[in-house]
């Protein structure tokens, strides 16, 4: 990874620690929410339907089953990009993410994250599924190394109960046989 942009930016895990504290503040979290807001990218993120407000979004980060991770800008103290993990298995997890701020995704961003996950070693590969015409999203994806397996009709059920095509993008990861 380039030094500047590793000087530029770093990798904030958000976890629970011992004492019951996270490792960022529910403000955080909140201002995280309302720049997704802003970017017109909420309903395209959690297109379920499911997360509908700041508090939701803080919840939802917390939730036992989803292991996120932030890219801060370090010079501006602001999240400038979120993923997070669920759906684990034994050597798989499902990939959700998105970038803050219009105009200001730099694939190294993403490439961070990913990073992140390799050194972790716990996955043999990472999947996604994406809303078929959710290309932004697809282009961001394929930027960190996903590679496109196909898309399937009716996989990506929308708020409302709409359901459209969902394009099913997986990530090899750097995890050996028999290495945890």
């Amino acid at each position: 990874m380039d030094s500047m942009v590793a000087e530029k930016y770093f990798v904030w895990p958000f976890t629970k620690l011992p004492d019951g504290s996270y490792t960022m503040p529910d403000d955080f979290l909140y201002a995280i929410w309302r720049q997704l807001v802003i970017d017109g990218n909420a309903h395209r993120v959690f297109y379920d339907g499911a997360v509908k407000t700041a508090e939701d979004f803080a919840r939802y980060m917390k939730l036992p089953v989803n292991y996120p991770v932030f890219v801060m800008d370090a010079e501006r103290q602001k999240v400038v990009f979120a993923a997070w993990l669920n759906g684990v298995s034994e050597n798989a997890a499902y990939a959700h993410f998105f970038g803050l701020g219009r105009g200001s995704y730099q694939p190294e961003m993403s490439n961070m994250i990913t990073e992140y996950w390799d050194k972790m070693n716990f996955f043999s590969v990472i999947l996604g599924v994406l809303p078929e015409q959710n290309r932004k999203a697809i282009h961001v994806a394929t930027d960190c190394g996903f590679q496109i397996l196909g898309t399937v009709p009716g996989l990506c059920l929308k708020a409302g109960g709409e359901v459209e095509p969902g394009t099913i993008l997986y990530r090899p990861m750097m995890r050996k046989k028999g290495e945890i």
